[in-house]
């Protein structure tokens, strides 16, 4: 049980005993842990404000031996899905492997199913921590699309202006996608980003600032995916800006687009986005 402090934790403890014992159920003393600020659950460890993985999965990963048939990357890529929303950019890293768990795929561990293999293993041992999601602070998205993947990260500042991360997501390309063109990937990855994150993003208070490092993203109205896309943003108040790196070029002037243009945005004045010259 959660308390904001050890005064109130105190009493609210007592009070679940209370009942437990008025009903007559009783609890194993071993299997319990009170008045503490940090506890592994459920295959996670968390502490005020952070969770991480719980670091007996990391060890039992440390001592992983690469795959040698198709159920052992089954095996390790499940684990490692577990806790993807730790890893930036997992989708495309894990790729490789995962093509090996097709049907009617010969088993050929190459150098980059080993490199992405190894990647991920040092990925987990590093041990990353993510910060817990909190209502009173700005959210800022960022995205990214490459040719076989898209992905997001989640994040919000602490009192010196750096950014931590909350979560990340991301999600392999399937059939028609692989063929998207690239302005329409990423639009893609900002879309699922918001249905990703849609409880944390639909609720904030603040506009949400997505950044992204794609030269030409661009609302095109004439092409009716784009519709569909666009559709994910009714949710939120957005505010779209270069990333950091910007593979050296500035992203355009921005397009302010009126209610009307989409009905689905009527709770909204207007939603922001990226037009290319």
């Amino acid at each position: 049980m959660f308390s904001e402090t050890e005064e109130e934790h105190q009493k609210h403890v007592h009070k679940v005993l209370a009942v437990l014992e008025k009903a007559g159920l009783s609890i194993n003393p071993k299997k319990n842990e009170f008045h503490v600020t940090q506890v592994d659950f459920l295959g996670y460890r968390i502490s005020p404000g952070q969770i991480r993985m719980d670091p007996t999965k990391i060890k039992d990963v440390a001592e992983c031996p690469a795959p040698t048939t198709v159920s052992g990357v089954r095996g390790f890529l499940g684990f490692v899905n577990f806790y993807r929303r730790f890893i930036k950019g997992f989708g495309g890293i894990a790729k490789p492997p995962n093509d090996l768990t097709k049907k009617d795929t010969d088993f050929i561990w190459s150098k980059e199913c080993d490199n992405a293999f190894q990647t991920l293993k040092q990925m987990i041992l590093d041990d990353p921590i993510l910060v817990l999601p909190d209502p009173d602070k700005e959210f800022e998205v960022e995205t990214d699309a490459s040719d076989w993947a898209i992905g997001g990260q989640l994040g919000q500042r602490d009192e010196q202006g750096r950014l931590h991360p909350v979560t990340f997501y991301s999600k392999a390309f399937r059939g028609p996608e692989l063929n998207y063109p690239t302005h329409d990937k990423e639009l893609m990855s900002i879309i699922w980003a918001f249905k990703e994150w849609k409880p944390w993003l639909s609720g904030t208070k603040y506009e949400v600032k997505v950044s992204s490092d794609h030269k030409n993203l661009t609302f095109k109205l004439s092409i009716r995916t784009s519709l569909s896309y666009c559709s994910g943003l009714c949710f939120s108040d957005c505010v779209f800006s270069p990333g950091v790196s910007v593979r050296g070029e500035d992203v355009s002037d921005v397009l302010i687009l009126p209610k009307y243009i989409f009905p689905m945005f009527a709770r909204w004045d207007s939603i922001i986005c990226c037009n290319s010259n």
